[in-house]
């Protein structure tokens, strides 16, 4: 805005067309951010919205999907991301207290996404004291959207290199 406020070119513009120009430079300044980040984070397979597959045997619901990708439901810049492995194996007592905290101090404030391979039905045996697995499941999965994916692995379909076990 002071450079437009003091540069000649931007004299002649009406008001509306330079807080046009300033929202066009937030814009530019956002995505490159976003994409030095993902950059930054190297990811094995890069993915967008766009490559969802919605066939059928997937199961995927086209306007759930797309409306969330939206991040109407919640803050996106404040989620928790866990990874899809989460659970894959027993989870540790530390981890669920950890979790539990984060899930306190952000319940009803920030929408958390957890992605996993395991079934919500057969989360409560994973965690090490069923106190515990109550209260987690109860943050996590009341008011929850579910997207529950059927039919083989992306990974096996298009070839991609499966993850180390962590």
């Amino acid at each position: 805005m002071r450079e437009q406020i003091s540069a000649p070119q931007y004299v002649q513009l009406s008001f509306e067309e330079r807080l046009l120009l300033v929202d066009l430079e937030c814009t530019r300044r956002s995505d490159s951010r976003i994409k030095r980040r993902l950059k930054l984070a190297e990811f094995p397979v890069q993915a967008a919205i766009e490559g969802l597959d919605f066939s059928p045997e997937r199961g995927l619901e086209r306007r759930l999907v797309l409306e969330l990708a939206q991040c109407n439901w919640g803050s996106c810049l404040t989620i928790i991301v866990t990874e899809g492995d989460w659970m894959r194996d027993p989870v540790q007592l530390f981890a669920v207290q950890d979790l539990l905290e984060v899930f306190d101090v952000r319940f009803g404030k920030m929408a958390p996404i957890i992605a996993s391979q395991v079934p919500v039905a057969e989360s409560h045996a994973r965690f090490p004291d069923p106190t515990l697995a109550d209260a987690i499941l109860d943050r996590s999965v009341h008011n929850a959207y579910r997207l529950s994916l059927t039919g083989d692995s992306q990974r096996k379909l298009r070839g991609f290199r499966t993850m180390p076990h962590t």
